[in-house]
């Protein structure tokens, strides 16, 4: 069998692209199968054993692999600090892409891959080019807040590593990797062109920047602590295909049920405490799912867009203990074609009140829990106050709409509707409303902070149907027959 490509120094050293089976073992003794792509001077490259996903191991980490049925010795066993586990090691635990040993199997683990005709690995790493660029970590004028860095192009040919097809072309057939290194050799990298590729890594300190070029996005994205994939301009990020796929983002959560605010705080300095990178959130400026019928993409971790959440096709799925944050511009949308699944302890709003227009318009189809993944925690979704009182509700269930809820338990795992501020040092919930026009099957759903009258339907039977709804303190009215009316249409003005 041929041997991966071996690169020495950081030359640039193209070939083919060879997958072998191998075990890492790290110096704290823990093991790691995978199928080796490479060996950097101060790096393994694997994939993982399904090729769902790939990653870099530095060898200061690594106390053995092999390699053609034979042990290298790289350095000998010792104990990690936490540091060196945290960002050395990207704080690894397993490959993303792994099946988990108990529960229902998310759909991205069942799905099957090839190798990729291309894999792109920056190599301008130690002995690079000197610091040429910075990337800001927070709001302008914060304190210690911008990181030197060199700074390169996707353009640059002699930047990368190529294995398998030659050229540096990135297509939805070319996996991209840009390995972790330490602080003081961050680098950011910025996009010549639209941006179009299968899977993705961003290890910690390795930052891609599409630049107003945008992404069109086919594969498994993986985003360590420190890492960015982003269109950081007015662009946007596409996901689209015929695969199961995940986009993790493995900075701090930004929600905890009801202990965080849905609003993102215009000040920055509470983020200082609560992540490294702020500004590694932001996933574009508008993020656009268009997969094909029967695949989905599902978000692990949180995530933020400048403008518009939008799901025109497939089904889209918010992982449990995830969210997608968009902000005001325009509404969240679920088209005809798409389908939305919000999976346990999964957070769904706006970044800040939207006065206009609904915050959740919804033509398509949205599930809370489904019957292989049924609500086993609470969801919450926050719901902006309306100027337009009950003529634009903040929830849109419009008539070709479908929505339902199944849970483990609708007494213990249910959907919380609330206003999004929940800031504990304010007092004031101001009222949220809601237009449910199309089938709705609801059974375990809290509505906090409703409007008096604030539930309109397009059939007063609907409600009949629905089992577990509660109308919590914080509402107008906590007695059924106030909060439910009746809908009425517009008069025409032609």
């Amino acid at each position: 069998m041929e041997e991966p490509t071996a690169v020495k120094g950081t030359l640039t050293a193209p070939g083919p692209l060879v997958l072998t089976p191998t075990e890492l073992v790290l110096v704290d003794g823990r093991k790691v199968q995978g199928q080796l792509a490479c060996e950097l001077e101060g790096h393994l490259v694997l994939y993982s054993p399904g090729l769902g996903t790939l990653a870099s191991f530095r060898k200061e980490f690594v106390a053995s692999y092999t390699k053609g049925g034979q042990a290298v010795t790289v350095t000998a066993l010792r104990k990690l600090t936490p540091e060196e586990q945290r960002l050395g090691l990207n704080n690894w635990t397993d490959w993303p892409d792994a099946v988990p040993e108990t529960g229902p199997k998310p759909a991205y683990t069942t799905q099957k891959w090839g190798p990729p005709k291309r894999l792109l690995i920056w190599n301008k790493l130690a002995g690079g080019p000197k610091k040429n660029g910075s990337f800001s970590r927070f709001g302008r004028g914060e304190e210690d807040s911008n990181v030197a860095c060199m700074m390169g192009k996707t353009g640059d040919a002699g930047s990368w590593l190529v294995l398998g097809a030659p050229g540096t072309t990135w297509d939805v057939e070319t996996d991209v990797l840009l390995p972790g290194v330490d602080l003081d050799q961050a680098y950011l990298i910025l996009a010549s062109e639209r941006l179009r590729f299968r899977h993705f890594s961003a290890e910690n300190h390795a930052l891609l920047h599409a630049n107003h070029a945008g992404m069109s996005i086919q594969g498994n994205v993986w985003i360590h602590e420190r890492g960015r994939c982003q269109e950081n301009s007015v662009a946007d990020s596409t996901f689209e295909g015929p695969y199961h796929t995940f986009i993790l983002n493995e900075r701090p959560p930004v929600y905890t049920i009801k202990e965080k605010s849905f609003r993102i705080d215009e000040s920055w300095k509470p983020w200082k405490a609560f992540t490294w990178d702020a500004y590694g959130y932001r996933l574009s400026q508008y993020i656009f799912v268009k997969k094909d019928r029967g695949a989905s993409l599902e978000f692990r971790g949180s995530f933020f867009a400048g403008d518009k959440f939008w799901c025109f096709s497939g089904t889209t799925i918010l992982g449990p203990g995830s969210c997608v944050v968009a902000d005001t511009r325009n509404g969240d949308f679920i088209m005809k074609d798409a389908t939305l699944q919000v999976m346990s302890g999964a957070h769904w709003g706006k970044g800040s009140n939207m006065a206009a227009r609904s915050d959740f318009e919804i033509d398509g189809t949205l599930e809370f829990g489904t019957k292989e993944r049924p609500l086993t925690k609470d969801v919450v979704v926050g719901v902006s106050t309306k100027q337009g009182g009950l003529d634009s509700p903040g929830f849109d269930l419009r008539k070709q709409g479908r929505m339902r809820v199944v849970s483990a338990d609708p007494k213990t795992a249910r959907v919380i509707f609330q206003y999004l501020d929940r800031d504990p040092s304010k007092t004031a919930k101001l009222p949220i409303s809601f237009r449910f026009l199309g089938e709705a099957e609801l059974d375990g759903v809290v509505f906090e902070d409703l409007l008096k009258g604030g539930i309109v339907l397009g059939d007063l039977s609907m409600k009949d149907k629905w089992k577990n709804i509660t109308f919590a303190p914080s509402c107008m009215s906590q007695k059924p027959e106030d909060n439910y009316v009746l809908y009425q249409q517009a008069p025409s003005t032609k």
